[in-house]
């Protein structure tokens, strides 16, 4: 991967689901020294060397693959030994409170190790393709959400074979629900196929995602009737069919209820085109 810088401050953004990207960019055999007081919260990934990490006067080795954050205030000194690849993402400080309350940011966890690289490495070439073919309109929010799953997979990974059971396994349900959320779920078969009671699969997917199964699906589907409502000119009942529901005057009502305005009204409001 060469190098590359890309800024997305001032970009308009269709969601409000995550904090939008200020700054993203890439440094292919990276050598300098960094020494300085940031303005803005940021995620940087090793991809691969080592180098060091010091905060507070305590010097912490890094080695590849691991992220390290920096944030608004503190006096950040690291650098590789002698080269590493890594990826920065840039959030203002403005997400500041977003980024703690999300779990994504804590001061006493500035640096990890990712444990399952392989995994991350394939995130961070999607991510890449998608920087380089978004559009104008849209593409900046599809960053914002790429970063933060990114950034939510390097912690989750590390753990899932240490204190998350199940955790594997549920991504890839959720993965599978985000991919094509038209289609049906029966949950009692889905935790069937995982050897979990179905009360088991509720607990812990709402423990990982924050939403029970079903509303998650939901959530998705409404994603993606958002999208297709923007980036299309499709009849409202064929998006809403395309998406899983079989009811367009149900999915109008859920629609409303998600977003504050009808199919047609966020249609108006956001499409982009004439």
């Amino acid at each position: 991967m060469s190098s590359f810088v890309r800024h997305f401050a001032g970009l308009p953004r269709l969601l409000n689901a995550t904090p939008p990207l200020e700054s993203i960019g890439f440094i292919d055999g990276k050598r300098d020294r960094v020494e300085r007081i940031f303005d803005t919260f940021n995620f940087s990934l090793i991809l691969s060397g080592e180098g060091y990490y010091r905060l507070d006067g305590v010097t912490h080795a890094v080695r590849a693959p691991s992220v390290i954050v920096q944030w608004p205030g503190m006096a950040m000194d690291y650098a590789p030994n002698p080269v590493w690849d890594e990826l920065y993402l840039i959030y203002p400080a403005s997400a500041g409170e977003w980024l703690k309350s999300s779990g994504l940011f804590r001061p006493d966890r500035f640096l990890w190790r990712i444990e399952k690289g392989a995994e991350i490495a394939a995130l961070v070439n999607e991510f890449r393709d998608l920087c380089f073919g978004m559009s104008a309109e849209s593409g900046a929010d599809s960053l914002d959400l790429a970063a933060y799953s990114l950034i939510t997979e390097s912690l989750l990974a590390r753990r899932i074979d240490q204190h998350q059971p199940y955790r594997e396994e549920l991504r890839k349900v959720a993965q599978r629900m985000r991919n094509h959320p038209e289609k049906e779920y029966d949950f009692d078969d889905v935790a069937a196929s995982l050897a979990m009671s179905l009360s088991n699969f509720r607990l812990y997917f709402k423990l990982y995602y924050r939403l029970p199964p079903g509303e998650y699906l939901q959530s998705c589907r409404i994603g993606r009737a958002r999208r297709e409502l923007v980036e299309s000119s499709r009849a409202i009942g064929e998006i809403a069919r395309s998406c899983g529901f079989a009811d367009a005057l149900y999915f109008s009502r859920r629609f409303r209820l998600e977003c504050g305005m009808t199919p047609s009204e966020y249609r108006h409001k956001f499409r982009l085109f004439p």
